[in-house]
């Protein structure tokens, strides 16, 4: 495997694998699939803290850690371990908070200098705190409720 750095995505489901050690070297980690596997405590998964800061999508269904610890306990864990991850257990991991800290993100970059780019920031910021990112849609806000219910007392 100290070979083979590059590797973007990972599929190891079903092998019995019960330790996580070598795979730090991948830097290039995006997906790493380890479900139905023999994975058993929160110390293993430490393991992968090491080097996956590109680390976005983590499976770890069917192993012994979600039965010890439980589900919740095990997103906590894993979202200290790896604050990028995106998905857990083929579940989106608090994505709303993600697009708040890229831009949060963002905006600090701007008032360290790049000015430029501030009113794109600006808009951007003023969607997510008004309810815009994608987990809003197919739901009415209480704003475009409000007029219809104006206009049939006004009859």
């Amino acid at each position: 495997m100290s070979s083979c750095t590059l590797i973007r995505e990972l599929y190891l489901a079903g092998n019995k694998i019960s330790d996580v050690e070598g795979l730090h070297r991948l830097f290039k980690l995006t997906v790493l699939d380890l479900s139905f596997n023999k994975i058993s405590t929160t110390k293993v998964l430490g393991q992968l803290v090491a080097n996956y800061n590109s680390l976005l999508v983590l499976n770890l269904l069917g192993n012994p850690i979600q039965r010890n610890i439980g589900d919740e306990r095990l997103n906590k864990t894993v979202s200290g371990l790896l604050p990028k991850l995106v998905y857990l257990n083929k579940q989106p991991l608090k994505a709303q908070r993600a697009v708040r800290e890229i831009l949060i993100d963002r905006v600090a970059k701007v008032g360290l200098g790049n000015s430029k780019k501030s009113s794109s920031v600006r808009r951007s910021m003023n969607r997510v705190g008004q309810g815009g990112s994608s987990s809003s849609k197919g739901h009415r806000s209480s704003a475009s409720v409000a007029p219809k219910s104006r206009n049939q007392t006004k009859r």
